[in-house]
């Protein structure tokens, strides 16, 4: 079994003959934790029947050129194929644990299976068996010691680009503490009379050396800092201060990472700067992408519902370009739904990409979501979009993101200097 496995690896992670553009495989060992204590309470059959539904459950997230490989009772290994980017493995690893939500019922007991991974990214085109096995060993030792459900392994990662990852982070939270962060704010408008209703609170980087810097360039590191949560804080704290000054039918939306998210502090500091700012709830629209409820979905929508609660909006960022359902929608604690610029770039050359956002607009109207779209750069696009029946548009055609000074300006019909697009 040891050599048939060793072989199989050997060969699907020779990856030197793969065509350019085509992605790389992935190896995942997958682990259901505590099995040897809770078998040694079972019965036989009783064993048998919970190690054949847990590699059952492990198959149900396989694409159909994916492949599953029994290592043992409580642990299997996935190759996931053609993966051409991060994106994917954290979509790939939300599916996997998704499938394990459900306890597992086998006779008349149930049983709540934990799972740790670890995804095993080769960098070189071939990749021998006994490497990617004790990289997967480290990976899943690193994420039981971390309490994480999962690592991402990247092989022959050299040493020098860690040093430059905690460097760069290490820029960013100095950066902030010298305060060189500040928010900008582009205008959301009513589709049909084009009257502004709101703002989108977007981070800029004042930085000495590079200028005014947009957020491409410094969220990743941010995302990974500690600063994470006192950046946004400071964010969701300087929009309402800017918001409170603006007609009271102005409201304005705020960012927020999917690590905050799964952090109920957010709650208690959105009712902090409702009080501190005397604001009404609904004026405040917290933005979260797709995929940032697909870590751990009920203990998101549970905040989610917490900030509703709050008369607060939630809105769900660059929709289309993650994991939905019916189910998903059915249970969905959200105001609106903002359409990825990705389709609305190519709506008039693509036929299927106007008939996504028609179909997105048409479910949103059932589950009684707003649709937002953004990434509007001219009329054409922007009446198209109307005609489709999307609520509110935002795009450069209305204007860049501006600071804050220039925003009231433009909101009183004074000139403002709108310089920097997103």
């Amino acid at each position: 079994m040891k050599q048939d496995l060793h072989q199989h690896l050997d060969k699907v992670f020779d990856q030197r003959g793969r065509a350019a553009g085509s992605g790389v495989n992935v190896f995942v060992l997958v682990e259901m934790d505590d099995f040897r204590r809770m078998s040694a309470s079972l019965g036989l059959e009783t064993a048998e029947l919970l190690v054949g539904a847990f590699h059952e459950r492990v198959r149900g997230f396989l694409r159909t050129c994916d492949q599953h490989i029994v290592i043992s009772d409580e642990r299997c290994g996935v190759i996931l194929s053609e993966i051409q980017n991060m994106e994917q493995l954290d979509l790939a690893a939300a599916k996997l644990f998704r499938q394990f939500e459900a306890p597992i019922e086998v006779i008349d007991r149930s049983f709540k299976v934990t799972l740790f991974a670890a995804f095993v990214v080769p960098t070189k085109a071939r990749t021998g068996a006994a490497q990617l096995l004790d990289e997967g060993e480290r990976g899943l030792f690193e994420a039981r010691s971390t309490n994480n459900r999962y690592t991402v392994v990247k092989l022959d990662k050299k040493n020098v680009d860690v040093v430059d990852d905690w460097q760069a982070q290490q820029e960013v939270e100095e950066a902030f503490e010298r305060g060189e962060f500040h928010l900008y704010f582009q205008p959301k408008v009513h589709a049909v009379y084009r009257s502004t209703v709101g703002a989108e609170a977007l981070l800029r980087w004042a930085s000495p050396q590079r200028g005014l810097t947009l957020p491409g360039f410094f969220m990743p590191d941010i995302e990974r800092s500690a600063i994470i949560k006192p950046v946004t804080w400071y964010c969701i704290r300087s929009a309402a201060a800017t918001c409170r000054h603006w007609p009271k039918h102005v409201s304005v939306a705020i960012n927020v990472a999917p690590n905050v998210l799964v952090d109920d502090e957010i709650v208690q500091v959105l009712q902090d700067t409702l009080g501190l700012y005397e604001l009404a709830g609904e004026r405040l629209t917290i933005e979260v992408t797709e995929n940032a409820m697909m870590e751990d979905p009920l203990r998101c929508f549970d905040i989610l519902r917490s900030i509703r609660s709050l008369s607060v909006k939630v809105s769900i960022d660059d929709f289309g370009t993650g994991y939905s359902s019916l189910a998903y929608f059915r249970n969905l604690p959200a105001d609106e739904l903002k359409i990825d610029r990705s389709f609305v770039a190519a709506m008039h050359n693509s036929p299927q990409d106007a008939s996504l956002i028609k179909s997105i607009v048409d479910i949103a109207r059932n589950f009684g979501l707003q649709v937002v779209a953004e990434g509007i750069e001219d009329e054409t696009t922007a009446d198209a979009l109307k005609d489709l029946g999307c609520d509110v548009l935002q795009g450069l055609l209305f204007g860049e993101p501006c600071a804050g000074r220039d925003f009231d300006n433009y909101l009183d019909g004074k000139p403002a200097d709108f310089g920097v697009s997103n």
